[in-house]
């Protein structure tokens, strides 16, 4: 039996470089002179080529007989090595002559890449207080020991100081990457809280040490925030009546719904804030605006800024229904936005979640909800995700403060406009003063409207009585005005020849009636009528046609 052939080194080739520290050695196929001969084992070593060190014998192998893996720790890097391969036969006869080692070079040892500089936090400064609800953070400036290396990514949070529950998380941010802002609704008033940051270099490595935290507190709420304590009460006294047992909506959560919409949407739950539909405002001035020949007004926006739930048609078609000065009277709005939830077809089953989606309150729709569950937290004591798709019991405690509206309305009686066609003769007055946020008085207007044509006027207290706005506020009457509209801004007013409101001219007053009004109840399921001889109401009735329009009567 004659010995295989030698066998040739293939793979690394002779003199090859940049070989990994596991390369896989290759050897040409079995050969033997002898038909039938089969190839049993192979041997594979490898030595240093500058003093022949033998660096790995792989013994003599059954498998691997014409590739093998050399195991990681037996090469460095940046070094010469030679390598040889011997096969064997069936007949346990090596291969002849001895092998020719070849020699290759592993590749150079990597440059380690060590982790950015910690950053520093810069803004807000360490204990600063004041700050806003959505501050702006901003770190040092990226730092890298190693030469050429770059900032690529960025990470923020904040957390409460108190008990270091996570705020905001931002994540791995490629933008922002030295100053970010805190997204609205995360933060609130007069809370101390401690943020951090982190930077990662083009290698994905983090910046080191761990950053360290520093604390900012957050501005005092605005003392304007919050309910008037007489909405409250109206919402405890009237949310029972149009809470329905089947949703799946606790009488708890009912009430915290509607005074949410209220510091949302409305943003006072009072009188009479500013409504402003401008496309800017310059400072706390609202008022005398000028748009051409025209002028923007500040009107009334009261405890929940639009009307709903009209009593014509259904709930989703029956809103402007009502005059500007009973949308800023919070009882009136109250029960309507009550009525809008009671008849807008929220069936059995129906969830928070369901009201959201489908409000005609945008503040309280589900893409602002990082808005508004800070509000419900604050209201409720519970997390807006955990009460949105189930019913639950949950406190109800808004945020209550004294109304600095009350005073913002006065009637004066009826008082002489002259503006044909449609005002000549004496009207219903009011002197309703607009104020912002914060309770300042940005604009003082007269105000008066005529239910019979569904007409509505406002005429500025401050410009001789001459800048006016009116517009539509009855879809009952024009059910084509879906919406209250001017041929140049929804609230652009217009300028007259003349003043068109003398405040001294007074119609006086009627003979006071002081008969108490009787009123008749027709029982819901029979055409019986049961006579009441003595309710009295607030008033009497000569109050009918100065205010009073009509008396609501619930019978439990």
């Amino acid at each position: 039996n004659r010995p295989p052939n030698r066998p040739h080194n293939i793979e690394p080739p002779d003199g090859a470089t940049g070989i990994s520290l596991t390369p896989t050695l290759r050897s040409s196929a079995f050969s033997d002179p002898d038909p039938g001969n089969t190839h049993r084992k192979t041997w594979w070593d490898v030595r240093r080529a500058d003093n022949n060190a033998l660096v790995w014998d792989s013994g003599w192998r059954t498998s691997d007989l014409t590739s093998t893996t050399v195991p990681a720790g037996k090469l460095d890097y940046n070094t010469r090595y030679r390598w040889r391969v011997r096969h064997m036969d069936n007949h346990g006869v090596w291969s002849e002559p001895l092998p020719v080692p070849t020699e290759f070079t592993t590749l150079p040892r990597p440059v380690i890449n060590r982790p950015p500089n910690r950053p520093h936090n810069i803004e807000p400064p360490d204990g600063a207080t004041g700050i806003s609800l959505t501050p702006t953070l901003r770190s040092s400036a990226f730092s890298d020991p190693d030469p050429g290396n770059t900032h690529r990514k960025t990470w923020w949070d904040v957390r409460r100081a108190d008990n270091n529950a996570l705020v905001w998380d931002s994540g791995w941010r490629t933008s922002d990457l030295t100053s970010t802002t805190v997204p609205a609704g995360k933060l609130d008033y007069n809370t101390r809280y401690r943020w951090r940051v982190r930077h990662m270099d083009n290698h994905g490595v983090w910046s080191e040490p761990l950053p360290v935290p520093t604390e900012f507190t957050t501005l005092p709420r605005p003392a304007g925030f919050g309910l008037d304590g007489e909405l409250v009460a109206l919402i405890e006294q009237y949310a029972p009546l149009y809470h329905n047992p089947d949703w799946n909506v606790s009488l708890s959560q009912f009430k915290a719904w509607i005074a949410l919409i209220s510091l949302r949407e409305a943003g006072m739950g009072r009188h009479a804030a500013h409504s402003q539909w401008g496309r800017r405002y310059d400072g706390d001035r609202f008022d005398h605006i000028a748009l051409g020949d025209a002028f923007r007004f500040s009107t009334g926006i009261g405890a929940f800024q639009l009307d709903r739930g009209g009593t014509q048609g259904n709930a989703q078609e029956s809103w402007h229904t009502m005059p500007t000065i009973d949308k800023l009277n919070p009882e009136i709005s109250l029960l309507s936005t009550l009525r809008w939830h009671r008849d807008f077809g929220f069936g059995a089953g129906a969830m928070l979640a369901n009201f959201s989606q489908r409000s005609a309150w945008v503040a309280v729709w589900p893409r602002n909800a990082g808005q508004f569950a800070p509000t419900w937290l604050q209201i409720t004591g519970s997390r807006w995700d955990d009460s949105k798709n189930r019913e639950l019991e949950v406190a109800f405690h808004p945020p209550i403060v004294n109304d600095p509206f009350e005073n913002s309305i006065q009637y004066l009686g009826k008082i002489y406009w002259s503006l044909p066609p449609r005002w000549d003769g004496y009207f219903d007055t009011w002197l309703i003063s607009a104020r912002n946020w914060e309770g300042n008085v940005v604009s003082i207007y007269y105000y008066t409207y005529d239910k019979g044509t569904g007409w509505e006027i406002w005429v500025h207290k401050n410009a001789e009585l001459r800048h006016y706005f009116e517009r539509v506020f009855s879809r009952t009457q024009f059910p084509e005005n879906r919406r209250h509209t001017d041929a140049q801004h929804p609230c652009a007013g217009d300028t007259a020849a003349a003043p068109i409101l003398d405040p001294d001219r007074v119609e006086p007053p009627e003979p006071v009636d002081t008969t108490p009004l009787t009123v008749s109840i027709t029982s819901p399921s029979t055409t019986d009528t049961f006579d009441i001889p003595t309710i009295r109401v607030e008033g009497t009735a000569s109050d009918i046609g100065r205010g009073v329009d009509r008396v609501e009567v619930r019978v439990n």
